[in-house]
């Protein structure tokens, strides 16, 4: 593949740069800055996506994860992103649209990202994705600009560390899934073990901030007002993105 760029607490192992209390369900949710008015139904959230994608958006377990999949609507070949458990109901999602599991990608190694792994390998014979420097078993490991092909969708990796350093965001069909390094109105935090908040500030400003303003974000958890937002709202409004030099976010995510 080719490069396209030359022990837990007992807060969330992901939460934002503060503590940050999970939002409650929404019924009703309608983007502020867009055309999207969806409605959630048992934490299953259908998006409408370009081309011949289909996007499901599916909140699991008790730390608000946000688990994704991906599938081509030709080919029926699909993507499962950060399988948090509850893999029945996961398997009865991929019945329900009749897709085959090609990849389980994990955006990052944190226990709560990864816990379904196995299980949906074993059901499925999906191979296991995640970044090179991930801690768990895997069938393939990724680097910064490579691209992973499910049907015809490309999915382009961007190696993203700071809240971890296997830490990767996936970019298909403008919709950028952060993982735990940017929520909607927050960062991930970088005080765990292997967290950088140098690598973070890096990683927003001069990866993930450097795409298009109308990419949308589609977070590891539902730590925001909204499930998901765009680059543009998030870097006018998510007070982690505002201007700082490096020296300053390392001395801002260190404040109490």
């Amino acid at each position: 593949m080719s490069s396209l760029f030359n022990n837990f607490s007992t807060r969330s192992p992901c939460g934002g740069k503060w503590d940050t209390t999970p939002s409650p369900n929404r019924q009703n949710i309608r983007q502020d800055w867009g055309e999207v008015v969806q409605a959630r139904v048992k934490n299953d959230v259908r998006i409408k996506a370009p081309q011949t994608m289909i996007f499901r958006q599916i909140k699991l377990g008790t730390m608000e994860n946000f688990c994704y999949v991906l599938g081509d609507e030709d080919s029926r070949e699909a993507a499962i992103v950060d399988p948090h458990g509850e893999i029945d109901r996961l398997e009865g999602i991929i019945k329900r649209d009749g897709l085959t599991v090609k990849y389980i990608i994990n955006t990052h190694t944190h226990w709560d990202h990864v816990a379904g792994n196995d299980e949906l390998r074993g059901r499925t014979g999906a191979e296991v994705v995640t970044h090179r420097l991930g801690r768990i078993p895997r069938s393939l490991s990724v680097e910064h600009g490579d691209v992973l092909s499910v049907g015809s969708l490309t999915i382009e990796v961007l190696h993203t560390p700071g809240h971890s350093p296997d830490g990767i965001c996936l970019l298909v069909n403008g919709k950028l899934l952060t993982g735990d390094t940017l929520f909607v109105g927050e960062c991930g935090r970088t005080d765990l073990p292997g967290g950088n908040a140098e690598q973070l500030h890096n990683s927003l400003f001069e990866v993930i901030c450097r795409l298009d303003d109308d990419i949308e974000v589609y977070p590891g958890h539902d730590y925001g007002t909204t499930p998901f937002s765009t680059l543009g709202h998030e870097k006018r409004h998510n007070y982690t993105l505002e201007p700082r030099t490096r020296e300053e976010f390392v001395r801002f995510m260190s404040e109490p």
